[in-house]
């Protein structure tokens, strides 16, 4: 499925696994540390937090937490600027 107010975005579950696609169009630009850039709705949640890496085509690595009520949240000490792309995988509820 496609992800409200993102260009390019996937959002699908096979056998159990999330499976998220972000390229956010600069859409994400400015956003700082503590930041929800989005909320996976019910059944594309994790069963525990995780962590993934990300990066932008200006060569900005990021970090962001997956929380188990599905906030996608930045947790880099940085401002983001450029396109931003991520591609991470989890076990569902």
């Amino acid at each position: 499925s496609q992800i409200a107010g993102f260009s390019s975005a996937t959002l699908y579950k096979k056998a159990g696994v999330v499976f998220l696609i972000i390229d956010d169009n600069s859409k994400l630009n400015g956003r700082t540390s503590g930041s929800v850039i989005l909320t996976l709705p019910d059944g594309f949640r994790p069963r525990s937090r995780i962590s993934f890496s990300g990066s932008t085509n200006i060569g900005q690595a990021c970090v962001f937490n997956v929380e188990t009520d599905g906030r996608v949240i930045l947790m880099s000490n940085t401002t983001l600027s450029g396109y931003l792309y991520f591609n991470v995988s989890f076990l569902a509820k």
